[in-house]
C-alpha cells in the first residue's frame, strides 16, 4: 500500500497531542510508579490487592483476576508467587471445583494496600492539578474515545475505580472509528521525525 504525502505527514495539533501524550508516559507514569517502588511493590501488585480488596471475602479466582488486571496468566502467576512470599495473598483450590485456582486476600496484603493507597491517589490527582472539572471530564471522554480503537469502550467510573484510581477492565468492544477527514498538511511535520519514545 503506498501512503500518500498527506498520509505520511501529521499536523501540528496531531504532534502537539502526540508529544504530549508521549512526554506523559516517559515522564508522568514513571513518577507514579515510583511511589509504588518506594513501598517496595509494583503497579500489578497494587492492582491485585487491590481488586481483592474489592470483595468482601477478600476472594477471586486467579482467571477472573488475570481478566481484570488485564495481563496474561502467566505474568499474574509470577506476581502471585511473589505476593504469596510476602504474605500479601494465599492462593488454594476452590470449595466448589478443585481445578479453580482461587486467590485470597491476607491481613498483611490489605494492610500493605492500604499504606500506599494515600500516596497514590495523591500522585494521579496531581497529574490533573493543572486542569478543572470541566477539562478533566473533557480529558476523559477524549481518552474513551482513543482507548476504543483498541477495542474498549470504558464505561463511566464506578465506586471502586474512584477510591483506587485503578481502572476496570473493558465492559465491551468497540469498533474502531474511521480515519478522521483530510487532513491538514500546513506546518505538518513527517512520522518519526521528531523522536523515538522506544529508545529506553
Amino acid at each position: 500500500m503506498t501512503l500518500t504525502t498527506a498520509e505520511m505527514t501529521l499536523t501540528t495539533a496531531e504532534t502537539s497531542a502526540w508529544c504530549s501524550l508521549v512526554f506523559l508516559w516517559r515522564r508522568g507514569l514513571p513518577a507514579i510508579d515510583r511511589t509504588f517502588r518506594h513501598h517496595g511493590i509494583t503497579y500489578l501488585d497494587y492492582a491485585v490487592l487491590d481488586l481483592l480488596a474489592e470483595r468482601p471475602d477478600g476472594l477471586m479466582s486467579a482467571g477472573e483476576l488475570s481478566d481484570r488486571a488485564q495481563v496474561s496468566s502467566s505474568r499474574l502467576s509470577h506476581r502471585l508467587s511473589i505476593l504469596e512470599q510476602r504474605g500479601h495473598v494465599e492462593r488454594r483450590s476452590a470449595t466448589s471445583d478443585a481445578r479453580v485456582v482461587e486467590v485470597a486476600l491476607t491481613a498483611a496484603g490489605a494492610a500493605a494496600k492500604r499504606s500506599v493507597e494515600p500516596e497514590h491517589l495523591a500522585d494521579v490527582r496531581g497529574l490533573f492539578e493543572p486542569l478543572n472539572a470541566e477539562e478533566i471530564a473533557a480529558l476523559a471522554r477524549t481518552l474513551r474515545k482513543i482507548a476504543a480503537l483498541f477495542g474498549s469502550t470504558p464505561a463511566t467510573p464506578t465506586r471502586s475505580e474512584t477510591r483506587s484510581g485503578l481502572p476496570d477492565p473493558p465492559r465491551s468492544r468497540g469498533t474502531p472509528s474511521q480515519r478522521p477527514p483530510e487532513m491538514q498538511t500546513a506546518n505538518a511535520v513527517r512520522l518519526g521525525s521528531t523522536f523515538d519514545p522506544f529508545l529506553d
